[in-house]
């Protein structure tokens, strides 16, 4: 059983979303958007919180998240990763790809890069890194052949009144690109 907060149609649970079973049907959500707990960053205040752990315990614990979200996933469904990389003593950890590289079931449709500029400034230890850390990844996966876009879109470059075609692509599990 989970903690449930209930706010008008609105219901949170309160779990794991290792096991979701009894509280989200099987082949039920249509979108997934996810932000896993950073790994050995934050004291999340739980026992068993995801993240407080070694690398790959860590990587483990969200390959299971991602094998019960492809459970709870529509035939057609979609699910994007929000999700940082780290350096912890002088080492540097592709989270975003050592992800990508686990996902089991889900097609890695596309990789976006969210540029944060007003990112909250790095602690003094992060003054090893050449560069400033101020995007994260969003990982778009989705469930059997579905293209979630499939014509370009327009999008307004923030300086001008120029539209900017965007045309999104889609790679395959053989890392061929297709348009």
């Amino acid at each position: 059983m989970t903690d449930i907060l209930r706010i008008g149609n609105q219901t949170v649970h309160f779990a794991s979303s290792e096991d979701m079973t009894g509280f989200v049907q099987p082949a039920s959500v249509d979108f997934i958007m996810t932000s896993p707990p950073y790994w050995d960053l934050k004291d999340y205040g739980h026992p068993d919180q995801i993240g407080a752990s070694s690398y790959e315990e860590y990587l483990d614990r969200l390959t299971a998240v991602w094998s019960e979200c492809y459970r709870v996933a529509k035939s057609d469904a979609v699910m994007v990763i929000n999700v940082g990389n780290r350096r912890r003593a002088k080492q540097f950890y592709p989270i975003g790809l050592d992800i990508t590289n686990r996902v089991e079931d889900w097609t890695l449709w596309d990789i976006l890069i969210w540029y944060i500029p007003n990112a909250l400034p790095q602690p003094h230890h992060y003054m090893e890194r050449l560069f400033d850390n101020k995007f994260e990844f969003l990982l778009v996966f989705t469930k059997g052949d579905r293209i979630p876009i499939r014509s370009t879109s327009r999008a307004c470059h923030k300086n001008t009144s120029m539209p900017i075609r965007v045309i999104t692509k889609r790679t395959s599990a053989a890392g061929v690109s297709e348009m």
